[in-house]
C-alpha cells in the first residue's frame, strides 16, 4: 500500500494522541513525510540514557516497559 493511501489510517491514529489534538490538522498532516514505522522485538532497548534527542516515538500496539536506571536503584 503506497504512503497517500495511508494517510487516512495516519491521520486518525495522530488525531488520537492527546498532544497533537491542540494542533491544527494541516499542522498534524505535515508530520507525515516525516514518519517511519519500526518493529520492535520483546525485549529490544529502543533508546537509553546519553542517546542524542533526535526522534519522538510515538507507541502503539503492544504494552511496553519504561525502565529509568538512577545512580541507586532502578526506577519501575
Amino acid at each position: 500500500m503506497s504512503r497517500s493511501a495511508k494517510r487516512p489510517e495516519l491521520l486518525r491514529q495522530l488525531s488520537s494522541i492527546t498532544f497533537l489534538r491542540a494542533l491544527p490538522p494541516e499542522e498534524v498532516q505535515s508530520l507525515i513525510p516525516f514518519l517511519e514505522p519500526f518493529h520492535f522485538p520483546a525485549g529490544t532497548r529502543m533508546m537509553q540514557k546519553g542517546d542524542p534527542g533526535d526522534s519522538l516515538l510515538l507507541l502503539k500496539g503492544a504494552p511496553f516497559r519504561l525502565i529509568w536506571k538512577t545512580d541507586q536503584t532502578p526506577f519501575r
